[in-house]
């Protein structure tokens, strides 16, 4: 398996996951061995993963017989795929990992690969095969499940291997991701920066610039706390805030697993407006005026919170509609006032499997959510500032 992803600064790394030795990368027709970034394990992971950095005025690049993707001169086309891994857990229902309705991440990856986008982002959340499948339930019998080589390839390598080469990925961390569940994988396979000697809990954010886009800040969310929160986490997200502060510049758009901005939810018998607690104590619900936009996952759903100019929130997209089960909720449009949520100009809420398309023209930015077989959930249109 070999694909390309966008590191720190908006460089470009190529990664490889094979059985034995790193391959040799092609750029521009010279080849080098790429290195190793993480080798086998002597309980959980029997694949070494490998990786090179892809210089600026690279023109071809390619790893073995597989051409790898490039950056375009301008990222116009970018799409968005959120929480898509197949449920087992002994906490939540399960889902049926062999029946395509149910679980329908390979039909959406086939669809974002069709679509040929010119950078695809995970917005986090890897695997939820997190436990044994239960003794005689038949949807997931024999599925392996936690932090090791076979649920990754389970959860998230076969299913996307159509659009894995398709098209350079940027990579989140989500709540799935930290050092108590799947940290060990992600570090492994898709963290940008060099592999720590140990899982770290939090990572500082950093900017994306891209041609073409406005830029993009990626912020490490695992550890926030979506219902309650402590003086370690605030202390931790308020240094993260101010970092973010730093690096947005006006347009910018924020990429998190969890919403900073908000979501809705369906909670006791209703429909509501969600924040996330820790950031709520760090920020007071403001974020920098800078943001025009956030892009987030956590929320099994496909949404988006447009705020009143003067609330200090961008526009919320919500792109966590990927596969895994979806959660509860109402689809339709709502208003601040019915949610209590004074700060709320309008949302939409679809609750169907499939990902996002955002597209960035000179004047504005038109995001578009998809459900499985193409179909139009719902279609934004948005300045670009």
């Amino acid at each position: 398996m070999v694909w390309t992803q966008v590191g720190l600064d908006g460089s470009l790394q190529a990664r490889a996951v094979v059985a034995g030795d790193c391959p040799a990368i092609s750029l521009n027709g010279q080849d080098s061995t790429m290195a190793v970034r993480s080798g086998p394990t002597a309980d959980s992971f029997a694949d070494t993963v490998c990786e090179a950095a892809i210089p600026a005025g690279i023109s071809e690049a390619s790893v073995g017989r597989q051409p790898l993707a490039l950056l375009p001169e301008t990222v116009d086309r970018v799409a968005v795929v959120g929480d898509p891994g197949c449920r087992v857990s002994h906490w939540e229902a399960i889902q049926d990992c062999d029946d395509p309705a149910d679980w329908p991440l390979r039909a959406i990856a086939a669809e974002i690969a069709e679509s040929a986008p010119h950078l695809v982002v995970h917005v986090g959340d890897y695997i939820y095969r997190e436990t044994p499948c239960p003794p005689g339930e038949a949807s997931c019998a024999g599925s392996p499940f936690g932090d090791n080589q076979a649920t990754w390839q389970a959860d998230f390598f076969d299913p996307m291997s159509r659009l894995l080469p398709v098209a350079p990925w940027l990579f989140l961390r989500g709540n799935h991701e930290s050092c108590s569940r799947e940290g060990v994988g992600w570090f492994r396979y898709f963290d940008p920066r060099p592999m720590p000697a140990a899982c770290e809990r939090f990572t500082a954010p950093y900017a994306v610039d891209l041609a073409g886009l406005p830029r993009l800040v990626v912020m490490d969310t695992a550890e926030a706390g979506d219902s309650e929160t402590t003086p370690e986490l605030n202390a931790a997200y308020a240094e993260q805030l101010a970092s973010l502060e730093r690096l947005a510049t006006p347009g910018s758009w924020l990429l998190t697993h969890k919403p900073v901005a908000g979501g809705i939810l369906y909670l006791d018998g209703k429909e509501q407006v969600v924040t996330n607690e820790t950031f709520s104590a760090v920020s007071n619900n403001h974020l920098p005026a800078t943001l025009n936009l956030a892009l987030a996952g956590h929320i099994h759903l496909a949404e988006v919170l447009l705020f009143d100019p003067g609330a200090s929130r961008p526009t919320q997209l919500i792109a966590g509609h990927g596969g895994t089960e979806l959660d509860q909720g109402v689809s339709g449009a709502y208003d601040g006032a019915f949610l209590g949520e004074p700060a709320l100009k309008a949302g939409l809420v679809v609750a169907a499997f499939g990902w996002m398309e955002v597209a960035v023209a000179p004047d504005r930015i038109t995001a578009t959510a998809l459900g499985v077989e193409g179909r139009e959930l719902f279609v934004v249109h948005l300045a670009r500032e």
